[in-house]
């Protein structure tokens, strides 16, 4: 008695989707997964305002969510917040656009490695395009609302004495966090407004 014959195609297809899902559930986890959440801060207490529009005559601001605000006057550096996933492990990169809001125009860029794991102090690493190795970013383990944990890198802004008060860069920004050289943002970005 001879045993029907089967084709190797469908037999290959379902290995090659098989194998497809295995990989998948394999893969490490998105940027996007890894991302928790990017804020802003300023660096001296006290200093947050509410966006109201009286100090910059800007009365659209009544009709929008709240949005933090921050005296340049009162903060020499701003302070980007970024939480990551707690399971994050080894070496990343950070790439930080600090971008004016309403025209979309980029301020600065800012490369920011990182190592999850222990690192000596001072440790440093090479990234492209920039002439010296960049110090490691400072990497704090930190409770977010709701008590899930949460990895914290932190980069400054700075504000004194730079092209922002010069030139009187003042509204709407933002700044949005890419890891690892991806193209699109791994969380929202953070909305400010900057008063005199």
């Amino acid at each position: 008695m001879r045993t029907p014959y089967l084709s190797r195609g469908p037999l290959l297809a379902g290995g090659a989707l098989l194998l497809g899902l295995l990989l998948l559930g394999a893969a490490p986890l998105a940027a996007a997964e890894l991302c928790l959440g990017v804020s802003v801060v300023g660096n001296a207490a006290g200093t947050a305002l509410l966006s109201d529009g009286f100090e910059s005559g800007d009365t659209s601001a009544w009709g929008r969510a709240p949005v933090p605000a921050f005296s340049t006057a009162a903060n020499d550096d701003l302070l980007a917040l970024v939480d990551l996933d707690p399971a994050l492990t080894g070496e990343h990169l950070l790439e930080l656009r600090w971008t004016l809001a309403e025209g979309g125009e980029l301020y600065q860029s800012v490369a920011v490695p990182f190592t999850a794991g222990e690192a000596p102090p001072g440790a440093a690493r090479r990234v492209a395009g920039y002439p010296f190795p960049v110090p490691l970013g400072l990497v704090a383990r930190t409770t977010l609302a709701g008590e899930a944990p949460a990895l914290r890198v932190t980069s400054p802004l700075p504000v004194a004495g730079t092209a922002i008060v010069d030139a009187a860069l003042w509204g709407s920004w933002q700044v949005t966090v890419h890891l690892d050289g991806a193209d699109e943002p791994c969380a929202a970005p953070a909305l400010f407004h900057l008063e005199p």
